[in-house]
């Protein structure tokens, strides 16, 4: 492969994140992959726009005077990119005056010529990090790094343009990723129109055969695959797959703020955000069509011994709910006391409220007990989001003195507390408790309910 051809011509060929690929398994490597070295690929593949060639790739620690986090390496891809999208031979036509009539008055008399022309087809990549992929152990999926502009001879990660047939452009790309043993690496360029491109850079000598997921679901958007929970101190990881099947379609999608662990079909837990877990799948996630995207949410420990499932609720799409251990009865709540029907928006059961001298390990001021607010919130419209309450505002108690008591800041640390801003996820009914410091001696207390559609005093007797 030349390495130094002169480029030609142009023309437009759109290239866009829609993809029609088609997986295929990796085979074994048995040499660990080592930072700092050089490994040679030397490996072409083709659809019918261009040709890319891998010539090699190496893992460092530093790229200038950008370095990687201790736990994460750079891969630095070498590549070569050639248009090889024939020209098309056209004839054109061209008149030329033959002159005036006999007498010298007149109109000239127009004589056709044709002439032979080529016409040549660039090819563009808007966007690169649209397009281009490494899987790495045929999980994880890395996209392109920004970092790669800091190279000193990057490949252009905006409107990289090959203007007529064998065309060259050469530079290499950068993927950020977690230190791991690499047992596989493939490089995939995506492009709908002209066809899609493999490249393994690392093969397997034996694929490890992976244990199926116990359960998998899908909706119009995401195929989500669940392989366990892994109990991690006072966490718990939830190992999930997710894959795009949007048609071909990538999905952008904030993860980990629409999948809840639930508790007897009640108490909702919410994903954590924590960075120090490699290949989170919390914040703003891509997945890609036909490979499975594999990561960890983290929450914090339910109770096993309680029936659990995670449910997938996105925006204008059907929910998903995995049971994660079917064979544990869902324990029934206690028939409410009281409840509110806010409109056509939120429905309150009221459980009871007890009092407390203690909360995991938290007192009251002096001269104070807690008391605490068994809630179940249902959010009754299917099709209009998610509830969210302001919690602190719209649940406040009152004594005989018409004083006002607001929601403690412990109930953040309580197992089934609610947040001050907490989301009910559309058509589905959470149990949260409200923790209250009051005097010991508080009489006739009311709960004053501030709803999105009335307001409500409701009289509630403390257990």
């Amino acid at each position: 492969m030349k390495r130094d051809k002169r480029k030609k011509r142009f023309v437009t060929l759109l290239i866009i994140i829609l993809i029609a690929a088609a997986c295929f398994p990796l085979r074994a490597f048995s040499e660990r992959v080592e930072i700092g070295k050089t490994y040679w690929v030397e490996k072409s593949e083709k659809n019918r726009g261009i040709e890319l060639t891998v010539f090699d790739y190496q893992l460092k620690e530093y790229i200038g005077e950008e370095e990687a986090d201790s736990d994460e390496v750079f891969i630095i891809i070498s590549t070569l990119w050639q248009n090889i999208i024939p020209p098309v031979k056209k004839e054109i036509s061209k008149s030329k005056d033959k002159g005036v009539g006999g007498l010298g008055f007149g109109t000239p008399k127009p004589q056709k010529q044709t002439q032979e022309a080529e016409l040549f087809t660039p090819y563009l990549v808007p966007n690169l990090r649209d397009n281009v992929y490494l899987i790495i152990n045929n999980k994880h999926i890395i996209q392109i790094d920004e970092v790669t502009n800091e190279l000193s001879a990057p490949l252009p990660l905006k409107n990289l343009t090959l203007s007529e047939h064998e065309d060259e452009l050469e530079g290499a790309i950068v993927f950020r990723s977690y230190k791991e043993e690499i047992n596989s690496l493939l490089l995939v360029f995506f492009d709908f129109n002209q066809g899609h491109i493999q490249i393994p850079l690392v093969e397997l000598v034996e694929a490890k055969e992976e244990i199926p997921a116990p359960i998998t679901q899908e909706n119009e958007y995401l195929k989500i695959s669940f392989y366990g929970i892994k109990p991690q101190g006072d966490i718990s990881l939830i190992d999930l797959g997710v894959e795009s099947v949007s048609k071909g379609n990538v999905v952008d999608l904030d993860f980990g703020r629409n999948v809840f662990l639930i508790e007897d079909g009640l108490y909702q837990y919410e994903a954590l955000e924590t960075e120090e877990i490699p290949f989170s799948l919390y914040g703003l996630t891509r997945f890609i069509p036909y490979w499975e995207r594999r990561g960890y949410l983290a929450f914090k420990n339910p109770p096993i011994q309680k029936n659990l499932s995670l449910l997938l609720n996105i925006p204008r799409a059907k929910p998903l709910s995995f049971d994660l251990n079917p064979n544990i009865p869902i324990s029934l709540p206690p028939q409410p006391v009281a409840a509110i029907v806010d409109g056509e928006v939120a429905k309150i059961d009221i459980l009871g409220l007890t009092r407390a001298s203690m909360i995991e390990g938290q007192y009251p001021e002096k001269d104070q007990q807690y008391l605490i607010l068994d809630i179940i919130t249902h959010c009754i419209p299917l099709n209009q989001g998610n509830l969210i309450l302001q919690s602190e505002k719209q649940f406040i108690l009152l004594d005989q003195l018409g004083n006002k008591y607001s929601m403690s800041k412990v109930t953040q640390i309580t197992p089934h507390g609610i947040k001050l801003e907490q989301s009910v996820p559309a058509g589905t009914a959470r149990r949260f408790n409200l923790v209250y410091e009051v005097p010991p001696n508080i009489q006739k207390i009311t709960l004053y309910y501030r709803g999105f559609t009335l307001e409500e005093n409701i009289p509630i007797e403390a257990k």
